[in-house]
């Protein structure tokens, strides 16, 4: 919510304004933005996660997934909510995932790599 209206109160000025420099900045970024947004997503494809955002996309082997645990972290990431999952990969590779249901998705990651830790809050769902 505070994205959106961040943008708007940045591309309605120049049009009340008539300020045509100003737009030409403005809506090319606001444009962008909503294309990172709504195209933000992550499916997994045979052994490989593939996490999709705006114009840029990531491919992570399932196998090399060493642990998952739950973050509130606001780093920089394609995670559309705070509610995320912080993904360690590789030798020493982090990133930060929000997808709708995480209990499903984690499922998933673990049907294909059942020796991903999880850690934290996710303890349990090795259980299940």
């Amino acid at each position: 919510m505070i994205i959106w209206v961040t943008i708007l109160l940045c591309t309605i000025p120049p049009i009340i304004e008539r300020e045509v420099v100003t737009g030409l900045i403005t809506f090319p970024l606001a444009i962008f933005v909503a294309w990172i947004w709504y195209s933000t997503g992550y499916k997994i494809e045979n052994d490989r996660l593939k996490i999709a955002f705006g114009p840029f996309s990531k491919m992570i082997l399932i196998n090399e997934i060493k642990s998952v645990r739950k973050t509130r972290s606001l780093i920089s990431a394609p995670a559309n909510s705070l509610d995320r999952l912080e993904i360690m990969y590789g030798k020493f590779n982090l990133i930060v995932i929000s997808p709708i249901n995480q209990k499903q998705f984690l499922h998933f990651l673990l049907t294909i790599n059942p020796s991903i830790n999880l850690e934290g809050d996710l303890k349990h769902l090795n259980k299940d």
